[in-house]
């Protein structure tokens, strides 16, 4: 019984004691008025290059919230990628992004406002039944500055709305999904050809 007793003193003392460490993390992250993301040169489950030895730059699934005031440097992927999110993204620099800028896939609602996207393959991609909707948006040198299209059969078609952009800027610099849009400030494009997902994904 005794035993006992110390074991489940020592669960409790340990639980008290994680719990008075959360809060003071907590009471941090507060003070300082913004959240200082860990770097790892890899941690299973937390950070980790992709099968092909590449790292991406922020990578949420099924979250909600905000990205501001922050610069992606050099990564090896995408610079942000969301599935299954609700995010505003504001005040963003990404910049040497390996893949895509910002990827918004799998049923996720994007809000792009007042960011920078450079050296990136493809610098706003909307996928899978995703809506992405950018405002006050400089893209310089990516090959292509929007892509719209469907990856997945479980999903429908991609969306995005460019509010202050018109189209006549862009006509070399598109990939539209056929039932994919883009929506400019003078037009609204819908694809009509399907696009081969392979090749877009082939030389990554």
């Amino acid at each position: 019984m005794k035993l006992i007793n110390k074991v489940l003193t020592g669960v409790a003392l340990t639980a008290m004691t994680a719990t008075a460490a959360q809060a003071s993390t907590l009471e941090d992250v507060r003070a300082a008025d913004e959240l200082k993301c860990i770097v790892t040169t890899g941690l299973a489950g937390f950070a980790a290059p992709d099968a092909n030895g590449r790292w991406e730059g922020f990578d949420a699934d099924f979250c909600r919230g905000n990205i501001r005031n922050s610069v992606f440097l050099n990564t090896g992927n995408d610079g942000l990628d969301f599935s299954g999110s609700n995010v505003i993204v504001n005040s963003c620099d990404l910049i040497g992004i390996g893949d895509k800028g910002i990827s918004s896939g799998e049923a996720s609602t994007t809000s792009v406002d007042n960011c920078y996207v450079s050296s990136a393959s493809m610098a706003l991609v909307s996928k899978d039944q995703s809506l992405l909707t950018a405002t006050n948006i400089s893209i310089k040198d990516c090959p292509i500055q929007y892509a719209s299209y469907q990856k997945k059969d479980e999903f429908g078609p991609g969306k995005i709305i460019v509010k202050d952009v018109s189209s006549s800027l862009l006509a070399k610099n598109l990939i539209l999904d056929l039932g994919s849009s883009i929506e400019f400030s003078d037009t609204t494009i819908v694809g009509v050809h399907p696009v081969s997902i392979d090749s877009l994904y082939f030389h990554f």
